[in-house]
């Protein structure tokens, strides 16, 4: 799917283009968040695909007082609470792993310290 350029370097194709994206997004830890905004655009398609510009005016006006901020507050904090969360825990676990990892190298390090100088001590005598 890339596609050959004029000085004949390759460029990624639309589909890779997006790979990229989403691996990139992902690896950057920021895909639940790019999930709640396809969320949020995905339902404002649906609540307005068959509405006429009349209509889709008078809500899109009703969301924009007062009550409508409020009520979008409170949607959008109870679904990134459990997002946060969920992101909090892995960095949790994850520093936690790599704490116990460097734990046993360290042990690992010490160990083999102790036997080079018992070894060392051995040939001294």
């Amino acid at each position: 799917m890339t596609t050959k350029q004029s000085d004949g370097k390759e460029r990624p194709g639309f589909w890779e283009m997006i790979g990229f994206f989403v691996l990139r997004t992902t690896d950057s830890g920021l895909a639940p968040w790019v999930l709640v905004a396809l969320f949020f655009l995905g339902l404002a398609w649906v609540t307005t695909r068959n509405l006429d510009s009349k209509d889709t005016f008078g809500l899109i006006t009703s969301f924009f007082g007062l009550r409508g901020i409020a009520w979008i507050g409170w949607i959008v904090a109870f679904i990134q609470i459990p997002i946060f969360r969920w992101s909090l825990n892995k960095a949790r676990k994850l520093r936690l792993n790599q704490l116990i990892e460097l734990q046993n190298e360290n042990e690992k390090a010490r160990e083999a310290l102790k036997k080079q100088k018992q070894s060392e001590l051995a040939l001294e005598h």
